[in-house]
């Protein structure tokens, strides 16, 4: 791959993932100021690990902090919603740390935005920071944690369990599998950096594995397993490759929230598919991994649904609930397995309720047929 190749890969891998996290950041702010009144909290927070220089290409595109920052900044409900949006940014490197520093210097916020900027290592600035919580005894506001690092140090698994301790906490975490597996798994010496970054040292497992898919299906397991400091934490992981089949990198979310995580599987299948890069779903091992964002197959889920709750009758808000906890669909699909199985399957499941456009009314129950 050409320099020039190169940088036209990583700057659609960032505009994909720049986007990904705008539009759950629209999601987001809402669901949480309605939150944060009614449960008398008066912060929400945003907290960037590896901050960046917040524009590139001459100022013609920005970075995580921006976008972050004119979620609200664009949004006058917000604004006026009598709450506290505070950023912690938190950039390594000096030149980083400086531009950014311009940057936001230059814009004019809103009061109810406190914007802090700090120069450090994001491990060590944040858990002095969290120290400091911990000592004034105050708990955790709702808070996103957006971890965006350039390679797999300065973010330990312990500091990511550490977060997600909290139940106000919601973390999107870019991981350099693909990085990992070329400069670090036959390297001893850069051993106990991976130690640190899976927070254990079943990762020296990947081994057992020839299969180089394995290797990574172990790695990218492990490394969601290890996040889910509490049995409520839920995880949604998808891989972003080019149009060769090749990975750039892996976004891992973890809450403790179902309606967080309805609300960033909407935010991934809303990402455009049609540019430069496609997106692999790779939740369940057992399907093909490969998918588009703007394909489902009805049919599929509605066989896994007959399979799961053959022989049983079921309100629909049951259904609701237990797709809102699985990693892979959205509202709309449901409806669509649901119309297969209604319309199309053989056997048909029978819906006692009302129709209503496309889909039935939240007290519909649906007789599912016994496995013969």
């Amino acid at each position: 791959m050409t320099p020039e190749n190169f940088f036209e890969d990583l700057a659609a891998h960032s505009r994909a993932k720049h986007d990904i996290l705008r539009r759950y950041l629209r999601a987001w702010y809402p669901i949480m100021s309605n939150f944060a009144k009614k449960s008398g909290n008066n912060v929400i927070r945003y907290i960037d690990g590896f901050a960046g220089e917040g524009t590139y290409e001459n100022g013609g595109y920005y970075g995580s902090p921006l976008i972050a920052l004119n979620v609200i900044k664009e949004n006058e409900y917000l604004i006026n919603k009598g709450l506290i949006y505070e950023y912690l940014f938190f950039e390594e490197t000096d030149k980083g740390f400086r531009h950014l520093q311009e940057v936001l210097s230059s814009i004019s916020f809103p009061n109810c935005m406190q914007v802090k900027l700090e120069c450090g290592k994001f491990e060590t600035k944040l858990t002095e920071w969290l120290d400091l919580q911990n000592s004034l005894r105050y708990s955790l506001d709702p808070t996103f944690i957006f971890v965006d690092p350039f390679g797999p140090t300065g973010f330990s698994m312990n500091l990511m369990r550490r977060l997600l301790s909290y139940r106000s906490t919601e973390v999107l975490v870019t991981l350099n599998l693909q990085s990992i597996i070329r400069w670090y798994l036959e390297d001893e010496e850069k051993f106990v950096t991976l130690d640190s970054l899976f927070g254990c040292r079943d990762w020296r497992d990947w081994r057992i594995f020839s299969d180089p898919i394995q290797k990574v299906e172990f790695l990218r397991n492990l490394y969601s397993n290890q996040l889910k400091v509490s049995n409520d934490i839920l995880t949604r992981d998808f891989r972003m490759e080019n149009k060769k089949g090749l990975t750039s990198y892996y976004l891992v979310y973890a809450t403790h929230d179902p309606k967080g995580l309805d609300v960033m599987k909407t935010a991934m299948w809303s990402v455009d598919p049609t540019g430069a890069f496609q997106y692999s779903d790779i939740t369940n091992p057992a399907q093909p991994l490969l998918f588009r964002f703007d394909e489902m197959d009805c049919e599929k889920y509605g066989r896994e649904l007959a399979a799961r709750f053959a022989g049983m009758t079921v309100p629909k808000l049951t259904l609701e609930e237990v797709r809102k906890t699985d990693p892979y669909y959205l509202a709309k699909h449901l409806t669509g397995a649901l119309k297969w199985l209604v319309e199309e399957a053989d056997p048909k499941i029978i819906a006692h309720g009302k129709k209503r456009g496309t889909g039935w009314s939240s007290d519909t129950e649906f007789i599912f047929p016994s496995k013969d």
